[in-house]
């Protein structure tokens, strides 16, 4: 501190300090709703058409075959990109997984 600055207060600092934690909060929020978005939508209106479309003249417009195992795919990348958003956002999370790899880096790599 140089002369003439005041010292923050700590209640103030505290403050400031928790804003950073719901910074990362809302911004792993708007991450796994983004993510919930892109890949769940295709899969809800290409179902929601298929079930009112049968019976109807709109039915029988055939979608290709790759559509479903496409959509099964977006269906498990939501599922797998969901623990890596948890995971890269929580520092303590962060910690324990680099001294994971780091013990069976080290266990692997052991010589002789």
């Amino acid at each position: 501190l140089s002369l003439g600055e005041e010292r923050p207060s700590s209640r103030r600092w505290r403050r400031e300090k928790g804003a950073g934690k719901l910074d990362r909060a809302t911004l792993m929020i708007i991450l796994i709703i983004g993510c919930t978005m892109i890949t769940q939508v295709p899969v809800v209106v290409v179902f929601t058409y298929n079930y009112f479309a049968e019976g109807t003249t709109a039915h029988m417009i055939k979608l290709p075959e790759s559509i479903p195992i496409i959509l099964h795919w977006l269906l498990l990348m939501n599922s797998a990109a969901d623990p890596v958003i948890y995971g890269v956002m929580n520092p303590p999370f962060r910690r324990a997984y680099r001294r994971f790899i780091l013990k069976v880096r080290s266990k692997l790599c052991r010589c002789g």
